[in-house]
């Protein structure tokens, strides 16, 4: 189970100053909509913000397939979101 499946099975009760396992991800704020990120990889830092919705559609994805990997849940995420 990689580092973004372990958060996101626990993502109900994120707190802000959370940090993945890997140290790569850490929750800096959040609102009633989202969450702020700092993400760190390869020497790279970003801040992102991801959505609460968005997010709760990855872990009911995780749920129901525990082994896929994070881009191939979001290709089934993308593709089931309607314009």
């Amino acid at each position: 189970m990689n580092h973004l499946n372990r958060i996101v099975m626990r993502y109900k009760n994120l707190k802000t100053g959370e940090v993945s396992e890997n140290g790569q991800v850490e929750i800096i704020d959040q609102d009633r909509l989202c969450y702020k990120i700092i993400s760190r990889s390869k020497g790279a830092v970003g801040i992102r913000t991801i959505s609460k919705d968005l997010l709760e559609e990855f872990y009911k994805l995780y749920q129901k397939k525990p082994d896929i990997t994070a881009n191939e849940a979001r290709d089934i995420i993308m593709r089931s979101i309607r314009y």
